[in-house]
């Protein structure tokens, strides 16, 4: 893994329910804009932001699985501006809604 992605990928687990623009990311890359997207997208095959909401549904799982929180309450904790937010990133991510996930583990 590059270090460049390990990199952007720790500040935005550090900060997961802040709002993050590109170019936030750039900035603590060191890079322009263009080429922090450019080069991100080179290294890991993967946009910024693209890597920024695969870590905000990952978070998201892990307290759907973890604990009895309604989705509502979730969202914001994984940095999304809501339920709606999160149940269509889940089902562009993981194939599933987070309501199928939690009856597949609390039934």
């Amino acid at each position: 893994e590059s270090p460049l992605g390990e990199s952007v990928r720790a500040v935005v687990r550090q900060n997961i329910g802040t709002a993050f623009l590109v170019d936030r990311l750039a900035a603590h890359a060191g890079m322009s804009k263009f080429h922090f997207i450019r080069r991100y997208r080179q290294l890991t095959g993967r946009s910024p932001m693209d890597d920024v909401r695969m870590i905000r549904v990952g978070h998201a799982r892990d307290l759907i699985l973890t604990s009895t929180l309604p989705l509502k309450a979730i969202a914001p904790m994984a940095g999304l501006g809501d339920p709606i937010s999160l149940y269509r990133l889940f089902r562009r991510y993981l194939g599933m809604t987070p309501g199928q996930l939690r009856r597949s583990v609390h039934p």
